[in-house]
């Protein structure tokens, strides 16, 4: 197996080409730069798929708040409201497990627990019709 080896853009765009140049030839490639065929192999998928922009490395990188659109807005926002939601069903199993262990008032919290869920529920479909209006 080769080992691993920290490439910029501009040395993948020429093991893309080099690979290309000659019939996709991939262990051909992968031995003559010193990486591994499945490497080789998802770069020139990559560059097939997305041009160039595919060989960037986005590990670990965000995009800042105001560069997003309206739509990559939305889908964080999404991402947000169902996390918090997970959270709070989790929030809400526990929750009836102390109420059932305890014999407290449990129609009550039941009450509480199921109004806030239903509030999650709606505020993500409200922001999933948002985006879908925008798309069309």
């Amino acid at each position: 197996m080769a080992e691993r080896k920290k490439t910029t853009k501009e040395e993948r765009m020429e093991i893309v080409q080099y690979c290309i140049d000659h019939d996709r030839n991939y262990k051909e490639t992968a031995a003559k730069y010193g990486c591994s065929y499945s490497q080789v192999y998802s770069w020139v998928r990559k560059y097939d798929r997305q041009g160039t922009d595919g060989l960037n490395d986005n590990r670990g990188h965000r995009k800042a708040e105001e560069d997003l659109t309206d739509n990559e807005k939305l889908e964080r926002e999404i991402k947000r409201l169902k996390e918090e939601l997970r959270r709070k069903e989790i929030e809400v199993r526990f929750l009836k497990n102390s109420t059932n262990q305890s014999g407290g008032d449990r129609e009550s919290t039941r009450d509480c627990l199921a109004r806030l869920q239903h509030k999650m529920k709606i505020t993500i479909y409200k922001s999933i019709q948002k985006q879908a209006m925008m798309n069309e």
